[in-house]
C-alpha cells in the first residue's frame, strides 16, 4: 500500500521543478543566502513604502550583474507615468514640449543613489523628430557622439510601412543625471513589425530572426557574444525579441542589452540551461540564477515579463529582470 503511495521528490512533477532549491549538498549555505536575499529585497522596499505603491510601478526590477568574485543582486522600482510625473525632469518636459513623450519611467535603484534616472517612451518618431531628440541629447551629453553612428544603425531597422518612419525603432530614450549632469544615455530599440508605431499592440507581427540579424550586422562584440544565449532561449522557450538596447556612459565602459519578452519564472530555467552551452559563463552566475529562482517561488505577488540580457566591454555578464507587481 504504501510503496503505492510514496514517492521519491524526483518522481513527482512539482518537486522536480524545484529539487535545485530544496536537494543541496550545501543547504545550510544556500537557506542562508536566501535570507539575505531577502532581506536586501525588505531593506530596499522599506524606505519606499506608500499605501498605493504597487499601483505607481509598472515593474519592479532585480539585476544580476557578474563581478570577479561572483555576482552581485540589485534592485529597481520602474515608477509608472503618472507617478514619475509628479516630479518631472526638464529633459522629459523638454520632450513632452515636443509632443514627442509617449510614456516616462522613474526609476529608483540600490546603485544610484543622488542621481535622477528616466527612460522617456517616445512618440511622433518621424525622422526630423528623431534627429532633434538626439542632437538634443547630445548637446546635454556630449561624451555620446561616439556611439551615434551605432544609435543611428539600430535606430534604422524596419519597425514600419511608413516612409517617414524610417528612424522609428529608437523607442526610448532613457538618461542619468547627477549633479546637475547627465552621465549615461540609454537608447532602446523596438524590435517587431509594428502595424502603429506609436500604439503597440498584440496585432504587431514579431520577426526575431530579421532583427537577430540586424543586431548581429552590428559587429559590436558584446552583442554577438549574447547573441547564442538569446537564441537558444527563443528557440526553446516560445518567447520573442523585446527590444535592444545600448547604454553609453561618461566615465565607464559600455552595456549592450537585448531583451527578451516572457512571461513567467521559467526563464531562469531557460536562461541556466542556455548558459551551459556558454564557456565564458561562470558557475556562481548560474548558481544566483537559481538561487533567484528559488526566492521567486516565496514571492508569488511578483511575476517576470521579461529579461535584459547584457555584457559591457569588460564582458560581464548582466540580467535585468522585470517583475509585475500583481
Amino acid at each position: 500500500y504504501l510503496a503505492n503511495r510514496i514517492r521519491l521528490p524526483e518522481e513527482d512533477v512539482m518537486c522536480r521543478d524545484h529539487l535545485n532549491c530544496y536537494y543541496r549538498t550545501d543547504m545550510l549555505k544556500w537557506k542562508a543566502a536566501e535570507r539575505e536575499l531577502e532581506k536586501d529585497y525588505q531593506d530596499f522596499l522599506r524606505p519606499k513604502q506608500e499605501p498605493d505603491l504597487k499601483d505607481r510601478l509598472d515593474y519592479v526590477g532585480i539585476n544580476l550583474t557578474e563581478t570577479g568574485s561572483g555576482a552581485k543582486i540589485e534592485y529597481k522600482l520602474y515608477y509608472n507615468t503618472k507617478a514619475s510625473l509628479e516630479a518631472a525632469h526638464p529633459m522629459v518636459e523638454e520632450f513632452r514640449g515636443r509632443d514627442m513623450l509617449r510614456a516616462v519611467t522613474r526609476i529608483h535603484d540600490t546603485a544610484g543613489g543622488g542621481c535622477d534616472r528616466y527612460d522617456m517612451g517616445l512618440k511622433n518618431r518621424t525622422r526630423s523628430n528623431i534627429e532633434a531628440a538626439l542632437t538634443k541629447m547630445k548637446a546635454q551629453a556630449p561624451f555620446m557622439e561616439d556611439a551615434l553612428p551605432l544609435i543611428q544603425q539600430l535606430g534604422s531597422m524596419h519597425i514600419s510601412e511608413d516612409p517617414d518612419a524610417d528612424s522609428s525603432s529608437l523607442y526610448f530614450l532613457g538618461f542619468i543625471e547627477r549633479d546637475g549632469k547627465i552621465t549615461a544615455v540609454k537608447p532602446h530599440f523596438l524590435t517587431r513589425l509594428c502595424r502603429e508605431p506609436d500604439q503597440i499592440d498584440t496585432r504587431d507581427t514579431y520577426d526575431d530572426a530579421y532583427y537577430l540579424q540586424c543586431i548581429r550586422g552590428t559587429g559590436v562584440n558584446a552583442f554577438l557574444d549574447i547573441l547564442p544565449v538569446v537564441s537558444r532561449v527563443l528557440e526553446t522557450g516560445n518567447a520573442h525579441l523585446w527590444m535592444a538596447g545600448v547604454d553609453v556612459f561618461k566615465d565607464r565602459p559600455g552595456k549592450y542589452k537585448i531583451y527578451i519578452k516572457y512571461r513567467g519564472s521559467e526563464i531562469f530555467g531557460l536562461l541556466k540551461e542556455a548558459l551551459k552551452h556558454c564557456e565564458e559563463a561562470d558557475r556562481k552566475l548560474t548558481d544566483r540564477l537559481e538561487l533567484l529562482e528559488c526566492w521567486l517561488d516565496d514571492h508569488p505577488e511578483l511575476r517576470s515579463e521579461g529579461v535584459a540580457i547584457s555584457r559591457d566591454k569588460e564582458s560581464r555578464w548582466c540580467f535585468n529582470f522585470y517583475l509585475s507587481w500583481n
